[in-house]
């Protein structure tokens, strides 16, 4: 019983410390696409005046006005957000979301009538 514990214990740290190894490689960019090449799936971001070059990972999502689309779609100029980590010296994007497609609000609650 007491090896169990034991190893339930070490288990549950390790994924604590992998998970908040992951969380903390997380990050985002934001600024215009300047650049775009598909077939090599690489884009560049001006970040606040600052180019960023990305690599597109493998099963990485491309949105546009909250619907899933391919990066040849998207056009230079357009506001991007990209969720990215680094791979040495890449940046390597999991996330690209173009477009402004504000959150619905949700409904006023009504009262009911009783």
């Amino acid at each position: 019983m007491r090896k169990t514990m034991s190893l339930l214990m070490v288990g549950a740290l390790a994924l604590g410390v992998a998970g908040a190894a992951f969380a903390k490689g997380a990050e985002k960019a934001m600024g215009s696409l300047s650049k775009i090449d598909a077939s090599a799936r690489t884009f560049t971001v001006d970040a606040a005046g600052h180019p960023m070059d990305f690599t597109l990972a493998p099963g990485g999502v491309v949105m546009e006005d909250g619907k899933a689309t391919s990066l040849g779609v998207l056009r230079s100029g357009e506001k991007v957000t990209v969720s990215y980590h680094d791979e040495g010296a890449r940046h390597v994007a999991s996330r690209i979301a173009a477009g402004a497609k504000p959150m619905a609000k949700p409904a006023a609650a009504k009262p009911s009538a009783k």
